[in-house]
């Protein structure tokens, strides 16, 4: 049985039940070996754009004026499994 285009996507993370097309950022490209440094990394978007680049495989370098919020964001990179640094 051949399964159609839209359930393949949704399978794959490509959709939502929606259908708004989406792609994982594993999906979209590959950093691994490589190395991003993010300014403001410890909160808003920031922090997210951290944590997508680790998703990616990047080690990740996170500077941030408040230590407290700065070990935060590093225990969440620790969970994504890559090599962070502060």
């Amino acid at each position: 049985m051949q399964e159609n285009t839209s359930t393949k996507q949704q399978r794959q993370g490509l959709t939502t039940k929606a259908g708004e097309n989406l792609m994982r950022t594993s999906a979209l490209f590959d950093l691994t070996g490589r190395v991003a440094v993010v300014t403001g990394g410890n909160r808003g978007i920031g922090r997210s754009i951290a944590l997508g680049l680790a998703e990616a495989g990047a080690a990740v370098a996170v500077f941030g004026r408040n230590d407290e919020k700065n070990q935060r964001v590093l225990s969440e990179l620790k969970a994504v499994g890559v090599l962070q640094f502060l």
